[in-house]
Protein backbone atom coordinates (compact mmCIF):
# COMPACT_ATOMS: atom_id res chain seq x y z
CA UNK A 1 0.00 0.00 0.00
CA UNK A 2 0.87 3.58 -0.66
CA UNK A 3 1.55 6.22 2.07
CA UNK A 4 1.36 9.92 1.49
CA UNK A 5 3.77 11.57 3.83
CA UNK A 6 4.15 15.84 4.43
CA UNK A 7 7.91 16.97 5.19
CA UNK A 8 7.69 19.60 8.28
CA UNK A 9 7.40 22.18 5.82
CA UNK A 10 5.01 21.14 3.55
CA UNK A 11 7.01 21.72 0.41
CA UNK A 12 7.52 17.99 -0.29
CA UNK A 13 5.37 15.04 -0.94
CA UNK A 14 6.28 11.58 -0.66
CA UNK A 15 4.85 8.50 -1.89
CA UNK A 16 5.99 5.64 -0.29
CA UNK A 17 4.99 1.54 -1.41
CA UNK A 18 6.43 -1.13 -2.69
CA UNK A 19 10.29 0.02 -0.89
CA UNK A 20 10.12 3.48 -3.35
CA UNK A 21 10.17 6.88 -2.91
CA UNK A 22 8.59 9.28 -5.13
CA UNK A 23 9.00 13.40 -4.38
CA UNK A 24 7.02 16.00 -5.54
CA UNK A 25 7.88 19.46 -4.54
CA UNK A 26 4.90 21.50 -3.61
CA UNK A 27 6.52 24.66 -3.98
CA UNK A 28 7.36 23.89 -7.73
CA UNK A 29 3.57 22.38 -8.71
CA UNK A 30 2.29 26.07 -6.49
CA UNK A 31 4.80 27.67 -8.99
CA UNK A 32 3.22 26.18 -11.94
CA UNK A 33 -0.42 26.54 -10.84
CA UNK A 34 0.53 30.22 -10.12
CA UNK A 35 2.15 31.12 -13.50
CA UNK A 36 -0.41 29.34 -15.71
CA UNK A 37 -3.35 29.81 -13.33
CA UNK A 38 -6.19 27.86 -11.89
CA UNK A 39 -8.20 27.37 -15.13
CA UNK A 40 -5.50 26.28 -17.12
CA UNK A 41 -4.35 23.29 -15.30
CA UNK A 42 -7.76 22.08 -14.87
CA UNK A 43 -7.60 21.83 -18.40
CA UNK A 44 -3.80 20.32 -18.03
CA UNK A 45 -5.12 17.40 -15.35
CA UNK A 46 -7.79 16.88 -18.18
CA UNK A 47 -5.20 16.55 -20.97
CA UNK A 48 -2.90 14.27 -18.79
CA UNK A 49 -5.78 12.21 -17.71
CA UNK A 50 -6.71 11.42 -21.09
CA UNK A 51 -3.00 10.56 -22.71
CA UNK A 52 -2.54 7.52 -19.66
CA UNK A 53 -5.81 6.53 -20.52
CA UNK A 54 -4.52 6.48 -24.28
CA UNK A 55 -1.50 4.71 -23.42
CA UNK A 56 -3.51 2.32 -21.18
CA UNK A 57 -5.71 1.65 -23.98
CA UNK A 58 -2.80 0.86 -26.50
CA UNK A 59 -1.03 -1.29 -24.41
CA UNK A 60 -4.08 -3.27 -23.83
CA UNK A 61 -4.41 -3.77 -27.57
CA UNK A 62 -0.40 -4.18 -28.15
CA UNK A 63 2.00 -4.11 -25.59
CA UNK A 64 5.07 -3.37 -27.81
CA UNK A 65 3.24 -0.44 -29.27
CA UNK A 66 3.69 1.43 -25.51
CA UNK A 67 7.03 1.30 -24.05
CA UNK A 68 7.35 1.00 -20.27
CA UNK A 69 8.72 4.47 -20.36
CA UNK A 70 5.79 6.35 -21.81
CA UNK A 71 3.43 4.47 -19.23
CA UNK A 72 6.11 5.52 -16.86
CA UNK A 73 5.98 9.87 -18.05
CA UNK A 74 2.14 9.43 -18.27
CA UNK A 75 2.06 8.17 -14.23
CA UNK A 76 4.31 11.08 -13.61
CA UNK A 77 2.24 13.52 -15.33
CA UNK A 78 -0.79 12.20 -13.42
CA UNK A 79 0.55 12.63 -10.31
CA UNK A 80 1.73 15.43 -10.62
CA UNK A 81 -1.74 17.47 -11.68
CA UNK A 82 -3.47 15.48 -8.69
CA UNK A 83 -1.27 17.79 -6.27
CA UNK A 84 -2.31 20.85 -8.92
CA UNK A 85 -5.58 19.82 -8.21
CA UNK A 86 -5.15 19.33 -4.63
CA UNK A 87 -4.17 22.82 -4.22
CA UNK A 88 -6.71 23.99 -6.28
CA UNK A 89 -9.47 22.68 -4.58
CA UNK A 90 -7.18 23.27 -1.08
CA UNK A 91 -7.81 19.68 0.06
CA UNK A 92 -5.56 17.88 2.08
CA UNK A 93 -4.42 14.45 1.60
CA UNK A 94 -6.07 13.66 5.18
CA UNK A 95 -9.35 14.40 3.49
CA UNK A 96 -8.77 12.09 0.56
CA UNK A 97 -6.79 9.67 2.77
CA UNK A 98 -10.03 8.49 4.48
CA UNK A 99 -11.75 8.34 0.94
CA UNK A 100 -8.94 6.28 -0.72
CA UNK A 101 -9.20 3.90 1.98
CA UNK A 102 -12.74 3.02 2.40
CA UNK A 103 -12.76 2.85 -1.57
CA UNK A 104 -10.21 -0.06 -1.13
CA UNK A 105 -12.24 -1.75 1.41
CA UNK A 106 -15.42 -1.23 -0.90
CA UNK A 107 -13.91 -2.73 -3.89
CA UNK A 108 -12.35 -5.60 -1.47
CA UNK A 109 -16.10 -6.24 -0.04
CA UNK A 110 -17.77 -6.62 -4.03
CA UNK A 111 -14.30 -8.86 -4.52
CA UNK A 112 -15.67 -11.27 -1.68
CA UNK A 113 -19.23 -10.64 -2.32
CA UNK A 114 -18.36 -11.93 -6.41
CA UNK A 115 -16.62 -14.69 -5.22
CA UNK A 116 -19.11 -16.03 -2.43
CA UNK A 117 -16.42 -15.11 0.10
CA UNK A 118 -17.76 -14.27 3.71
CA UNK A 119 -16.75 -12.92 7.03
CA UNK A 120 -17.21 -15.69 9.39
Amino acid sequence: MWHLLSSAWDTHYWLIGKGNIMKVDIDKVKGIVEHYGEAAQQLKAIEELSELQTCVIQRLGDKNKVSDMDIIGEIADVYIVLKELELIYALDDREIQPMIEYKLYRTGERMKAESGETDE
